[in-house]
Order: C-alpha cells, then structure tokens, then sequence
C-alpha cells in the first residue's frame, strides 16, 4: 500500500502535469496559467524544495512533450517561465517576508516572464505581442460600449458612458504599462491568497496571516501623494508616468481595501449569502473600485472599528 508521502508525490506530479498541459490541449484551459507560481510556491512548503523541483520537472516534460506533439510547446515555455515567481514565493514565505514584499518580488518576476515570453514570441513568430495586446483590450471596449447602448440609463447618462469609453480606448496606449503591472498585481494576490489558504486547509502553517489582517505599509501612502501631484502639475509623456504610477497605487489600494471589506465581514459575522452577493456587486459596478481603493487608504488612519481585535498589533 502506498504511503503517505508516496500519495502526496503522486498526487503533486498529476496536478503539475495537468496545470502544465491542459492550455496546450485547449485555449479553454488558458485561465490555468494565472496560477502556475502556485505549483512550486505549494509543494516547495509541503514536500520540501528538492522534491518539489524534481517533480515540477518531471511534469513540465512530460507537458512540453505533449505540447510538443500537438504543435504548442510554446505553452511549456510560458510555464517554464513563470515557475521562479513560485519558487521566489516560497522562498519569501520561508524567510518571513510580509506579504507586501512578497507579493511585489512575486509581481515583478511575472512581469518579467511575460515580457521575455513576448520578446521570444516576437523573435520566433514575427507577431507583436504589443499590437496583439491592445487590439485585445480595444475589442473588449468596443463590446463593452456595445452592451451600454443597449442598457435603459437614459440618454445623457449613455452619453457620459460612451464618452468615458471613448477617452479610455484613446488614452489606452499611454496606460498599458499600468495595466500590464495591474495585471501581474492580480496574478501576484491570486496565486498568495490561494496558496497561503491551501496551506491552512492542509493543516500545514502558512506563512502569512489570512487575507483580512494583510496590510500595506503606511509609507506607501506617500509615493500615492506625490504621484497624484505629479499628475496634476504635469502633462505630456511625464503626466503619462504620473498617470501609470497612480493607476498602479489605486489598483494597490484596493487589493487592501477588499481585505478590510473582509475583515468586516468576518467582524460583523455577515452571512456568506449577503457577501456574495456585496462582492457581486463590486464585480459588476465599476463605482466599486474607487471605494474599495478609498478603504484601503482610509485604514491607514483607522483601523476601521477594530477590525484586528485578535492581534496585538495592526499586522505590517
């Protein structure tokens, strides 16, 4: 009968393999790439770094022979490529890095990866993934303008909609820097929230505290400051810069203004039916996003009706 340790190697390798393999099988299967620095991050902390290497490996060939075969290896090099941001996470997690730090190295590797994977792209193909790029997010706005206009909002408020849309898809080649490090931000929380939860479920100590007791360094507050400031006195390419740093801060804000949203919950005991529906809402209501960023900055201040009564401290 296999053993414990046997089944959790076995398991580890299959999982891998699957996460490695199935965007080469379908584009269906695209989403799972968001989470492939969860692989080595999770099995470094529960198996060891050692094991977990050997095993990571074993899967990205036996995935890359598969993409191999069906003409798509370029999804193993996208793996390959993503893998140190796991590796780097685990790490931080051994060291006792806040998840502020971890999650910023986690972020700037995947914003590595994905420019060395359109670089190569661009070298091997000859298509620029940057055109590619905001083709793609041009569409998306084109449909988004499309869906408005057929919505009862009344005629002026459709016109303010319309307009707004039309200044984003123009400004759009300025922003994508901020949208590309928003981006690598979300993949960044997804893959530190997953994995610090997984490791709880297991029974294994996560390095981090749960979501809702997360909190930015009260510093940060001040880059945000001069930043908008910046963005009000210039214009021009350096109003631009301004322009992606602040996007970039708000988007920071509001990951920490959805783990003070949490914090209530849990605080106030909301039924799990009334927060799903609050973050239905958020996903749906783009006035959503400048209130949580708003939350995430207000607690620099206030700790929001003691919304960490279990720690000694406001955790950093």
């Amino acid at each position: 009968m296999m053993d414990e340790t046997k089944t959790k190697e076995l398991a580890a390798f299959i999982i891998s393999t699957l996460i490695f393999a199935l965007p080469a099988i379908h584009q269906g299967f695209d989403w799972l790439r968001t989470i492939i620095p969860l692989i080595p991050f999770y099995y470094c902390l529960v198996l060891g770094e050692k094991e977990a290497r050997r095993l990571i490996g074993l899967a990205l060939g036996l995935s890359a022979l598969l993409g191999l075969l069906l003409g798509n290896f370029s999804s193993s090099v996208y793996a390959l490529l993503l893998l140190p941001a796991g590796f780097s996470l685990a790490r931080s997690g051994k060291l006792g890095r806040s998840p502020a730090w971890s999650g910023g190295v986690t972020t700037l590797l995947v914003l590595l990866a994905w420019l060395f994977g359109g670089l190569l792209q661009w070298t091997v193909t000859d298509i620029n993934p940057y055109q590619g790029a905001l083709t793609a997010l041009d569409q998306g706005f084109e449909t988004m303008a499309t869906t408005y206009q057929g919505q009862d909002m009344g005629a002026e408020m459709e016109r303010d909609i319309q307009r707004a849309i039309a200044q984003a898809r123009a400004k759009m080649p300025a922003i994508f820097p901020a949208i590309l490090v928003m981006a690598a931000l979300v993949v960044s929380w997804l893959n530190l929230v997953i994995g610090n939860r997984l490791l709880r479920k297991g029974g294994k100590n996560p390095p981090w505290p749960r979501f809702r007791n997360w909190r930015l360094p009260d510093n940060l507050i001040w880059l945000l400051i001069a930043a908008t400031s910046g963005l009000i006195v210039f214009s021009g390419s350096l109003g631009n810069v301004f322009l992606n740093m602040v996007l970039v801060l708000i988007s920071i804000y509001v990951i920490q203004g959805l783990a003070v949203l949490q914090a209530m919950f849990k605080r106030w005991s909301v039924p799990i039916l009334v927060r799903a529906i609050i973050y239905a809402l958020i996903g749906l209501q783009t006035f959503s996003v400048p209130l949580l960023a708003v939350l995430g900055v207000m607690d620099i201040w206030k700790d929001l009706g003691n919304i960490y009564p279990d720690q000694g401290q406001q955790p950093s």
